[in-house]
């Protein structure tokens, strides 16, 4: 029987509502031989249910996480924020932790992860971290590369392995101080923090988005982990 993996949405308000989320993520858990199930945001009390009926999570990214769970103030060029997906992925998060699933956060979901698991974040990477790198375009196609590399005795390096490698970037967010019982396990070279995982290594989040690489085999193996972990 193949693992079902549960899949967070984003949300779009206003007059014609929508969750909806990048088929790269649909693709990729399909391609690691899971099945995926796209979690909309109904709210924290269906939570439980969908842990009960999947075998592992990913968090999928989007926009930015509401400033108040990691207690700041939103900065100016912050948002737009969806309570209604901070509360949803924040309790799936939660009961998935509880049961020992494994966890994947992408993008906006390590941010998240980072903030649930009491970390804090930069709010506007161009305007608060001081770098000559570029951590997302101004403009279409918006996503650049750079090189990042991963830390020995990690998760990320049994997957990816310790040397540099090119990966995809696309976030004004970054991680700035890390959750406890967590490590950093990919970094770029200015020192923007690329993957955090816990020292279980049940949880692994990246800054980077594997679903648009996972055409690389490398980059499959990342899902494929999820997949072969999961319950």
């Amino acid at each position: 029987m193949k693992k079902i993996i549960g899949i967070s949405m984003s949300t779009k308000e206003g007059q014609n509502p929508k969750n909806y989320l990048d088929y790269d993520y649909v693709d990729a858990v399909i391609a690691a031989g899971g099945i995926p199930l796209l979690i909309p945001n109904i709210g924290a009390e269906y939570a439980g249910e969908y842990i009960k009926n999947i075998g592992g999570l990913i968090l999928s990214g989007g926009a930015d996480v509401t400033p108040f769970y990691y207690h700041e103030n939103p900065h100016k060029v912050s948002g737009p924020f969806s309570l209604e997906r901070d509360i949803m992925e924040i309790a799936l998060y939660k009961e998935a932790r509880k049961t020992g699933l494994p966890i994947l956060g992408i993008c906006r979901g390590m941010q998240i992860i980072a903030a649930i698991e009491g970390g804090g974040l930069i709010q506007d990477i161009p305007s608060q971290f001081e770098s000559d790198m570029v951590h997302v375009l101004s403009k279409p196609p918006y996503i650049t590369q750079h090189l990042a590399k991963g830390v020995d005795g990690t998760l990320i390096a049994e997957l990816l392995g310790t040397g540099e490698r090119v990966i995809n970037s696309l976030h004004h967010q970054g991680v700035k101080s890390m959750p406890k019982d967590f490590v950093i396990s990919m970094s770029a070279r200015d020192g923007m923090i690329e993957a955090i995982e816990n020292k279980e290594k049940t949880v692994l989040a990246l800054q980077f988005h594997p679903e648009r690489l996972h055409r690389d085999d490398d980059f499959l193996k990342l899902f494929s982990w999820l997949v072969e972990e999961a319950k």
